[in-house]
């Protein structure tokens, strides 16, 4: 009789997957040895997108914290699809900035017209 080696759960001897856990079984040893595939082995913690995710949203509601959070993910990331959807959010962030700029512009030229007509 084999056991699991992540649950503990009593296996059939030829099992190749935990019928608790999922877990693959590989080896003919008595507690069965579970695949380390998609595991973290360099014991490095994994970088999470939340920076970048976060960076991305603020560059259309607040251009200048989508600026700040783009440039603290460029630093702080290591993957570079992390580091590319930061510098993107920076680029956003700038994008929404000259917008908006461009439309306060507009918008406030057209109110100084109205008012020079008394309207």
């Amino acid at each position: 009789m084999k056991y699991c080696t992540r649950c503990g759960k009593a296996l059939d001897d030829n099992a190749n997957f935990c019928g608790e856990c999922g877990t693959r079984l590989e080896g003919n040893s008595p507690y069965g040895v579970y695949n380390t595939y998609n595991q973290n082995t360099n014991n490095q913690p994994q970088e999470s997108s939340t920076l970048s995710i976060c960076a991305l949203i603020f560059a259309f509601v607040s251009p200048i914290i989508g600026v700040i959070l783009g440039i603290m993910g460029c630093v702080k990331y290591q993957t570079p699809s992390y580091k590319k959807m930061s510098i993107a959010a920076i680029i956003l962030s700038v994008a929404s900035w000259v917008i908006s700029f461009i439309l306060l512009s507009v918008v406030s030229k057209y109110i100084v017209d109205m008012s020079m007509f008394g309207i």
